[in-house]
């Protein structure tokens, strides 16, 4: 189990935080993804880093996004036996939960 909180500087900045610290307490590795400038307290808590470049305020969410979508891709490329076109539905419990949120024949 893995921790990654997307923390970009404004109204929400707070509440990555607290995310940040509940993965320290329950001692789960936790990987933060924050602006280039951002010396504040997530990223001095946060086990990894990852710094998005400053860029058009319009851009940054998909800076961000893409950020989200490599940092499981990768994780799951570098698992033992892991294939990230699966979604881990080779592992029994994830499958069943893959099939309650997606049903066969839903989408």
């Amino acid at each position: 189990v893995m921790t990654v909180v997307l923390a970009p500087q404004g109204k929400t900045y707070d509440y990555a935080l607290r995310t940040v610290n509940v993965a320290r307490t329950i001692k789960t590795p936790c990987i933060a993804v924050i602006d280039e400038d951002d010396f504040g307290e997530i990223g001095a808590q946060a086990d990894q880093i990852i710094r998005i470049p400053q860029t058009h305020l319009l851009l940054k969410p998909m800076l961000y996004i893409l950020a989200a979508q490599l940092i499981p891709y990768y994780t799951e490329v570098f698992r033992p036996g892991g294939n990230p076109d699966a979604q881990r539905t080779d592992q029994p419990n994830y499958a069943r939960a893959f099939d309650i949120a997606m049903p066969p024949k839903s989408h």
